[in-house]
């Protein structure tokens, strides 16, 4: 059988160091063998001998390592070689070279080249040993120390102190701190030229575990962001933002007003696309006169307000009413606001009466009406409405004021605008409310209430699922 070529891959070492275990000279060897170009399968013996040279050069301890009966699958295999365990093959900073020889099961070798340069990994294991192991480190109190030219790592213990690592700089400026008993067995990064603390991550022992980051605004190691996992040991997280002069703090440990807390001014109106408005609309210097028995109600006074969105718009409407009366003739007059031009909405058409036994005379009434309409986004308009019903008198109008006010939220149960109006004297008369009526009403506000809490919190997580599309749409 003729080998015509070999492509090893990288050599990985099968060992590492541990607490209690001996550093050897063993390593995991894997690559790809061919056999007249085509990938080989079957039994094969191998030998390797470590050299000091690409070419020539001396043979490394131990001679040659054979392995036998190495499985091959496709061309590719894998081989633990073991030089012993004195450490004599890799406790060296130079290039080691690997010369392999395969056989057939049974057959005579072939050496393959050119020789494999062998790759760090095994090498990586004396760099940590420096003598000691870990548990002497740990148990001794020595310093175990990994050296380069970009830097130095630093692993010690002792028996009266948690082991850590501590890395510095090629200046042998300390950069990070790992395990240190004083920052509770956490993470320490220092990046600051003067020593200070940029980022610690530990486990807040203190409060009953969870973790603790808190990442510095300044050199002076000055908090900027402090994130708690279990705030005070009641298992509620607290996120808290600090600038110089301003601070925000979310906690979920409170409710109401206390979880979140925001600088003073930090929210203008601009950035709220519901905030609550108002109009108004106001007559001091006319005197309007009701027409007799109109098919419709005379509008007395309009406003328009522009809601950001859908809610809810609350009408006022306050004037003073003068009444030329006629002895013999019941004066009365009808006023309501609505959000219709010509027609009163149900329960909106308060009446004025004068009755008829009344002599003869000008009378003054001041008069409030209001109600409350549904609104919807954009441009709405309400009216101030009058209705004259007698005969053989006047009715007038003046000192008028018209107010629109939008509320975007319910916080209880509304009586929504109805446009059918019943004729007062025809209402059916009933008792004052009972106490099933009133805890009937205070179900209804809490009913309603809680549906809104669930619309918002469903508009809110559709937010967060579009926001969070849109995130993974600019990541991927």
């Amino acid at each position: 059988m003729h080998i015509r070529t070999f492509a090893a891959c990288a050599v990985a070492a099968a060992s590492s160091v541990t607490f209690a275990q001996t550093i050897t000279d063993s390593f995991l060897y894997q690559g790809e063998l061919m056999d007249n170009g085509v990938p080989a399968n079957g039994i094969y013996d191998m030998s390797f001998i470590i050299y000091d040279a690409p070419f020539g050069g001396n043979i490394v301890f131990g001679g040659s390592q054979n392995v036998q009966d190495v499985l091959v699958t496709d061309g590719r295999f894998e081989a633990l070689v073991d030089f012993g365990v004195t450490g004599a093959v890799f406790d060296s900073n130079q290039t080691r070279w690997l010369n392999l020889s395969v056989a057939p099961d049974g057959g005579s070798f072939t050496a393959l080249s050119p020789r494999q340069p062998i790759v760090p990994a095994p090498l990586a294991n004396y760099a940590l040993r420096s003598g000691t192991s870990l548990q002497d480190a740990y148990e001794n109190g020595e310093i175990i120390t990994m050296d380069s030219a970009r830097g130095v790592i630093e692993i010690q213990g002792s028996p009266s102190q948690d082991p850590a690592i501590f890395i510095r700089n090629e200046l042998a400026e300390l950069r990070a701190i790992y395990g240190q008993s004083s920052f509770d067995a956490g993470l320490l990064l220092l990046l600051s030229p003067t020593g200070g603390g940029m980022i610690e991550l530990t486990h807040d022992a203190s409060t009953g575990g969870g973790g603790y980051v808190e990442i510095a605004r300044n050199d002076a190691g000055e908090a900027g962001i402090i994130l708690e996992g279990n705030r005070l040991g009641s298992e509620a997280s607290r996120m808290s933002l600090f600038g110089p002069d301003r601070a925000i703090t979310l906690n979920t440990q409170t409710d109401g007003d206390f979880s979140v807390v925001l600088p003073s001014n930090s929210i203008n109106s601009s950035e709220i696309l519901d905030e609550v408005g108002a109009a108004e609309t106001v007559n001091g210097s006319s005197l309007i006169s009701l027409s007799t028995l109109p098919t419709n109600p005379d509008q007395i006074a309009s406003v328009t307000i522009n809601a950001p969105t859908s809610g809810h718009v609350l009408v006022i409407a306050t004037a003073e009413t003068s009444i030329s009366h006629i002895n013999g003739v019941n004066s009365r007059v009808n006023y309501g606001v609505s959000n219709q031009a010509t027609t009163f909405p149900g329960n909106g058409d308060i009446e004025l009466i004068i009755d008829d036994a009344t002599p003869s005379g000008n009378f003054d009434h001041p008069v409030t009406v209001h109600s409350m309409f549904n609104a919807t986004e954009g441009s709405n308009t309400y009216y101030f409405l009058g209705l004259k019903t007698f005969t053989g008198g006047s009715a007038s109008v003046l000192d008028i004021q018209l107010s629109a006010i939008f509320i975007p939220t319910a916080y209880g149960s509304l009586a929504r605008d109805n446009q059918v109006s019943i004729p007062d004297e025809q209402l059916p008369a009933r008792p004052s409310l009972s106490e099933y009526e009133i805890l009937s009403e205070q179900d209804a506000a809490i009913i309603a209430d809680n549906e809104r809490q669930q619309r918002e919190l469903d508009e809110m997580r559709a937010l967060m699922s579009d926001m969070k599309r849109q995130l993974e749409q600019q990541t991927d």
